[in-house]
């Protein structure tokens, strides 16, 4: 804990940030009055989706190797007292790079979805936070139907650590996947259940709620989001309502989606025409009341972080080149902005350590 004269008591945290670009950042982040520091930087060519581990101690980024070499997943870790990142060790994704990664609840696995090969690969880490080469790849191609492409967009291991569930925006459907730690082929492909939404929704981010009983959707293409009922791997649809008012042709670009530590509020994000940040609150039975529209303050927000407390959002605008800082009322769930900024070439993730 750091003291601020008047302020009491104030707890700093980091923010990682992934780019489009030829690095990552390392912040500071105040959050007292949401300012942010840069500490650090690490060049690794391509960096893009992030995930940290349940300890905290490590950073796992998918990363674009260029000039049609491929993808690999890089393991990284995070020195608390200098806000360092080192590079551990890479394994391949495949012909294609990533273009989202999740952690185990146990610091033991790592799944990373691909979307334009249409599959998901999950890897096993060592204790030290190497990354053994994937040990079970699951490839959406040969379930898809004559002329569907699937595009895995998000791979998210459940709260209790049994499944992993997987969107694919080709195919509209939610896959499943049973996991296990004991087998050679950790998730159960035979054993799957499948989700369907309607047609060209366009699966891309999940969240679930922190009481694990809910999980919510935001559709890419059709700006949707679809509130399931989960229980042991399966989901049941209760509320299908449209959030990107912009989109009118299938052709919308809703990017993410994230819920407050308490579980009182839902955000997601929209890109292309709309370029704005929609909140909710979430009622008891799960259902969403929409709250707000604002802006980004940017172009094209594929991302963004909610910090430990629940009180300040901080959005990644890729196009703009800058991540900006709201604060958010712990009791409507509305946000303002603080005016606090960065510039960063090309912001693709964000993700927070304590």
């Amino acid at each position: 804990m750091l003291r601020f004269p008047g302020n009491g008591y104030c707890e700093n945290h980091f923010l990682i940030a992934g780019t489009y670009s030829q690095g990552m950042y390392v912040f500071r982040f105040n959050s007292d009055n949401g300012n942010l520091s840069q500490i650090s930087t690490l060049n690794l060519h391509g960096s893009q989706y992030l995930a940290v581990s349940a300890n905290q101690k490590y950073v796992y980024v998918t990363n674009d190797i260029g000039e049609h070499k491929g993808g690999e997943l890089t393991s990284l870790s995070f020195d608390k007292t200098k806000g360092n990142l080192s590079i551990i060790n890479a394994v391949s994704t495949g012909p294609e790079p990533c273009c989202f990664v999740d952690t185990g609840r146990d610091n033991k696995w790592v799944v990373a979805g691909n979307y334009r090969s249409g599959n998901l690969t999950i890897f096993r880490t060592n204790p030290d936070g190497t990354l053994q080469p994937g040990i079970q790849t699951i490839d959406h191609n040969e379930i898809s139907l004559k002329g569907v492409v699937p595009h895995v967009h998000c791979t998210l291991f459940s709260p209790d650590n049994k499944y992993v569930i997987a969107a694919d925006l080709g195919l509209d459907k939610l896959f499943s996947y049973p996991f296990s730690k004991s087998t050679t082929k950790p998730l159960d492909e035979t054993k799957v259940a499948v989700s369907e939404t309607p047609k060209g929704y366009g699966p891309r981010h999940l969240a679930f709620h922190p009481n694990g009983k809910y999980l919510y959707l935001i559709s890419e293409r059709s700006g949707h989001i679809i509130s399931y009922n989960y229980n042991d791997g399966k989901l049941i649809q209760f509320e299908d309502q449209l959030s990107d008012s912009t989109n009118h042709n299938g052709n919308g670009g809703s990017a993410d989606i994230h819920i407050t530590p308490d579980g009182k509020f839902l955000y997601v994000t929209h890109r292309t025409k709309a370029n704005d940040i929609v909140g909710y609150k979430i009622t008891g039975s799960g259902k969403l009341v929409e709250l707000f529209h604002q802006s980004t303050l940017g172009i094209q927000p594929r991302n963004f972080v909610i910090d430990p407390a629940g009180s300040f959002l901080l959005v990644a605008n890729v196009d703009s080149g800058n991540i900006v800082v709201f604060r958010i009322n712990n009791k409507s769930g509305f946000i303002s902005s603080t005016g606090n900024t960065v510039s960063v070439e090309k912001p693709f993730c964000l993700k927070m350590i304590e």
